[in-house]
């Protein structure tokens, strides 16, 4: 399956961009690849900087606009297919990450090692935040997983702590 229509300059920059850490795992013997996947390796689109201009990466690989777009544009669709077969995409890691609705904002607090995913409706507790609002229980609002760059994140949504005594 290939992707139905070509991405311009700017949006198959910023997809490889996001996934470069994973195409450089996928496509790190490739030499066709090898220098780009270098040059993409210097961005993040989390960072402040801004995102290479197309005059620069010409400048910086030595090749032609349309070199460059076609290169792009291949490994791009190298990597969707790639994608469709066995445990094609690497995870890197896990994090999980509670987001408290407290009574103006929301807590996000970061989880390391838990052993269990709650399920939507769920009830538990988490002492140091019921502690804080003199809750008993969080119960489960929402749990979304998103897999970015190889990294798989755990959303659990608690509504506000509850004042209720029992579980």
């Amino acid at each position: 399956m290939e992707p139905s229509k070509k991405l311009k300059y700017r949006d198959l920059l910023m997809n490889l961009i996001w996934e470069n850490k994973v195409l450089h795992k996928l496509f790190e013997g490739n030499k066709r690849y090898t220098k780009l996947l270098q040059e993409l390796m210097k961005y993040d689109l989390d960072d402040e900087e801004p995102l290479p201009l197309q005059k620069d990466l010409l400048k910086n690989l030595g090749v032609s606009r349309t070199k460059l777009m076609n290169l792009m544009e291949e490994l791009y669709e190298d990597f969707h297919k790639r994608l469709f077969s066995p445990n094609a995409y690497p995870i890197f890691d896990t994090e999980v990450w509670l987001f408290v609705n407290t009574w103006d904002d929301y807590w996000p607090i970061g989880i390391h090692n838990l052993k269990f995913i709650p399920r939507t409706g769920d009830k538990f507790t988490v002492d140091f935040i019921g502690e804080l609002g003199h809750a008993r229980y969080l119960f489960v609002e929402s749990v979304t997983h998103e897999i970015e760059n190889g990294i798989h994140r755990i959303n659990i949504h608690l509504e506000k702590p509850s004042l209720e005594q029992d579980l």
